[in-house]
């Protein structure tokens, strides 16, 4: 089993790998240049190719707030759509509560050299593995 988790935020998505091992890696950061083109669209696409064609069992994106206060950008809903249209893995979403109560009993191993701005992408594939493996 090898889940790829995605954590969105404003126009750059981060992606991680973790296998059934609960070994993770971390594979990219990449930012939407322009989420009101179809060219800059379409571009996008390319570039996140490896997540929407890879070799993943599954494909989990960690929920953002739709509506209110700290509603996400509407720019970020793109990247999930094209995601989940272009994505041969099932696609599934966590939110925040679910990935902050299962790290609060399951503290996740960090690669080496893993920067601050990674765990929360880091946390979301160490849930969806271990909602997983149960």
């Amino acid at each position: 089993m090898k889940i790829c988790a995605i954590e969105v935020k404003s126009g750059s998505l981060r992606a991680v790998e973790i296998d059934e091992n609960m070994e993770m890696k971390f594979l990219l950061r990449v930012d939407l240049e322009e989420g009101y083109d179809s060219d800059g669209l379409r571009a996008f696409q390319r570039k996140i190719e490896f997540i929407t064609e890879g070799d993943f069992d599954k494909v989990v994106i960690k929920r953002r707030a739709d509506k209110g206060k700290f509603c996400a950008a509407p720019v970020s809903f793109k990247i999930d759509c094209i995601i989940q249209l272009f994505s041969k893995a099932p696609v599934e979403f966590i939110t925040a509560q679910g990935i902050a109560a299962y790290v609060k009993n399951n503290f996740p191993k960090y690669p080496p050299k893993t920067f601050k701005n990674q765990h929360e992408v880091f946390q979301t594939a160490w849930t969806a593995m271990g909602k997983h493996n149960g």
